[in-house]
């Protein structure tokens, strides 16, 4: 329902089934007001999640007129297969954006399954063209559109299975479609449909002693902008796991043009390393912590495949 300024209804739209409400953090991404085909007017982007049995239908994406009118309609699928098989669907959406192009915009949607670990992200154009350009065998939760010496990225962040590790990947706006770099278990392995191409870079970042004491691996959740440059936070504990102390994450520091600069932790990490400290789980004290003393270690691959390891300070939270 479109309302105007004093509460009328200026229009309607009746979808086949009752849908979800979404919670207040998704809501300023799932539905947009922007002009995305450059004509001066703008449409509205709506995410419909259906409320029927939660793996009986995938997500959509309608963008309807500023009159209500439905100009085109997107539903996630997708020819790439991983070593595992029979995760076809049904897909859910975790992030979008629209990235402003000369005259038309584009719209990137980060796609998740809606049970296990394959996502993807497509590129749709102002008309609702769907081009994917980048898959990944872990969730993808997070989008940001990024601009170094007048060249435009988009920012993935999430976690891939295969390496167990958070990431965050920059894809150049208009280069090849791409995959992640591979790890060896062939489970999370990309065998159909793939792209050829490689991330500009992809980064994997190191999960904390904490967050492996209690699980196999810490999931980039936001990319947030800060003055001079950009914060990856992460999640170390899983919402249903939390404890004493809240739920503890670590941010690590970009610069602008994504070079890794630092990390700390949330102000609950204390308190849960010694939680773990007297259940058995950590064998050493807080303030005799080897990794509270040495630095972080990330991993960065480049666009031709190449691997290096780059160490940042731990600074203590505030």
């Amino acid at each position: 329902m479109a309302l105007n300024a004093v509460g009328g209804v200026l229009w309607t739209h009746e979808f086949d089934a009752s849908l979800r409400e979404p919670s207040p953090e998704e809501a300023s991404w799932r539905t947009q007001i922007v002009d995305v085909d450059g004509d001066g007017v703008p449409e509205i982007l709506v995410i419909a999640t259906s409320e029927r049995e939660y793996l009986s239908t995938s997500d959509q994406l309608f963008c309807f007129s500023y009159w209500g009118k439905t100009l085109w309609r997107y539903e996630p699928r997708t020819d790439v297969e991983f070593g595992t098989p029979g995760m076809k669907g049904p897909w859910k959406f975790e992030d979008v954006i629209v990235v402003p192009g000369r005259r038309v915009h584009s719209v990137w949607v980060a796609v998740v399954h809606a049970v296990w670990w394959p996502s993807f992200v497509v590129r749709l154009s102002g008309t609702g063209t769907a081009k994917p350009v980048f898959a990944n065998p872990g969730n993808i939760r997070s989008l940001r559109r990024i601009e170094i010496r007048s060249a435009t990225y988009i920012l993935a962040a999430g976690v891939n299975n295969g390496y167990r590790r958070a990431f965050i990947a920059m894809l150049a706006e208009n280069a090849s479609p791409a995959k992640s770099p591979e790890a060896i278990e062939p489970a999370y392995q990309c065998v159909l449909g793939c792209p050829s191409g490689r991330p500009y870079r992809y980064i994997l970042l190191p999960q904390s002693e904490v967050g492996a004491a209690m699980y196999p691996y810490s999931i980039a959740e936001k990319i947030l902008a800060r003055p001079g440059g950009l914060t990856v936070q992460t999640m170390e504990v899983p919402a249903g796991d939390l404890r004493p102390g809240g739920r503890p994450g670590a941010f690590f520091y970009f610069s602008n043009d994504l070079q890794p600069e630092s990390v700390t932790y949330a102000d609950g990490y204390r308190q849960l390393h010694e939680s773990l400290e007297k259940r058995g789980r950590l064998a050493h004290r807080f303030k005799d912590c080897p990794e509270q003393k040495n630095p972080a270690i990330l991993d960065v691959c480049d666009e031709n495949g190449h691997w290096t390891r780059v160490a940042v300070p731990r600074v203590p939270a505030s």
